[in-house]
């Protein structure tokens, strides 16, 4: 199972995702953007050229139910809940097939075969990192891609979502709707899988 700890900073919450080797932070910048900044235990980054691979399995509950649901509404195009919200976008159509000819969708679409692929807002899109949302024998698979030197100014993995002026505009709301979600969930809560009940159940009877 995954861990994660939250801790305050100066604008608000980190959500750090532990999976032993690596770890991702998740957190909301002070230019009002939501960051998403993988961290290596083990070599230096900037030596890596492979992917960083964060595989968020159905033990861990909380972060999986946060996770499946924000890419069960963007690979549906749905970007908000429109029966929440009171404030019109005017722009957006209730046609799905809109998003796919919007901006940065027409080259790099957002949504294809089922995986989700945004590329950061910190820089231009041919150059930028990628992160590859999927769903692999029910996993939801995180897989960061380092973004290319060319025009670059430094090499990384992190992934930028604008609040303001995003290039995949209106879905970095969902992306907010996650953070916010991890923001309010207690991690500290164990939830016992089954197998941990049924080892726990046979100690009963061994000592009976």
């Amino acid at each position: 199972m995954l861990k994660v700890k939250k801790s305050k900073y100066d604008f608000g919450l980190v959500i750090a995702i532990d999976d032993g080797e690596n770890e991702l932070d998740i957190l909301f910048g002070g230019n009002g953007d939501l960051y998403f900044s993988p961290k290596m235990k083990t070599i230096e980054m900037l030596d890596k050229e492979d992917p960083i691979v964060f595989t968020i399995t159905e033990e861990d509950v909380e972060l999986y139910n946060a996770f499946n649901h924000l890419y069960n509404k963007i690979v549906n195009y749905e970007p908000f809940d429109k029966e929440e919200n009171d404030f019109d976008f005017g722009f957006i159509d209730d046609d799905s097939d809109y998003y796919r000819e919007y901006d940065r969708y027409r080259e790099y679409p957002l949504v294809s075969s089922g995986i989700i692929s945004w590329r950061s807002d910190e820089e231009m899109a041919e150059n930028a990192s990628v992160l590859n949302i999927s769903k692999l024998n029910n996993n939801i698979v995180l897989e960061f891609i380092k973004n290319k030197p060319e025009d670059s100014i430094y090499m990384t993995y992190s992934i930028r979502f604008r609040n303001s002026g995003s290039s995949y505009n209106p879905f970095n709301c969902r992306f907010m709707e996650l953070y916010k979600t991890l923001c309010q969930t207690d991690f500290d809560y164990h939830q016992i899988t089954i197998d941990e009940y049924l080892k726990e159940k046979n100690k009963v009877k061994v000592y009976k």
